[in-house]
């Protein structure tokens, strides 16, 4: 029998497994030119945003931070789970990692996905650089390598999504994920 932290740890050794498995998934699909990459099953969008808002938690326990879903109009995707993972999650998590205090917003309605923060916001250098590879943007808040705003760039890409980003120095950033309607379909 396993203590309650060996098991704890067990289980992010597993989620951590995972989530390489969906990131290693994600690099072969967009080196596949031929494969579109749909699920055979479709999801909602506000199961798998609200799976990564849980993830990104941890990373704001010692910050005064509220983060936020709100679900005006939810919609299913067929696209592989690990797609909207990786947007949502490296646009969450992104939000989690400048921003300090205040607030962390996400809203999902048709065919639209927005993540507002109160963080440091970025020039307007900053943002014409956010998409290039390996960018880490100029201060040192960020843990990442400056390999994921690339990755959800390619993958809005490869599905027809439109990503557009808006931020100002000391005030935050909104991104705003646009899906067409032909990738979705909606509640009925």
């Amino acid at each position: 029998c396993l203590s309650p932290m060996a098991s704890r740890s067990i289980q992010r050794i597993q989620k951590a497994g995972k989530e390489m498995e969906s990131l290693v998934e994600g690099f072969l699909l967009l080196a596949r030119e031929d494969d579109y990459g749909h699920n055979e099953h479709p999801y909602w969008v506000s199961e798998e945003v609200s799976e990564e808002i849980e993830k990104a938690r941890m990373l704001l326990r010692d910050k005064d931070v509220a983060l936020n879903l709100e679900i005006e109009s939810d919609f299913q995707l067929e696209v592989p789970h690990y797609v909207l993972a990786t947007v949502v999650g490296n646009l969450i998590r992104n939000a989690c990692h400048y921003t300090d205090r205040g607030h962390i917003d996400i809203s999902i309605n048709t065919g639209k996905l927005v993540v507002r923060d109160t963080g440091i916001g970025m020039s307007a250098q900053q943002l014409e650089r956010v998409f290039d590879l390996f960018y880490r943007g100029e201060t040192t808040n960020a843990g990442g390598k400056g390999i994921g705003m690339s990755l959800v760039k390619r993958f809005c890409d490869r599905f027809g999504w439109r990503i557009d980003l808006a931020s100002t120095p000391d005030q935050g950033t909104v991104a705003t994920v646009l899906i067409p309607e032909a990738s979705y379909s909606e509640l009925t």
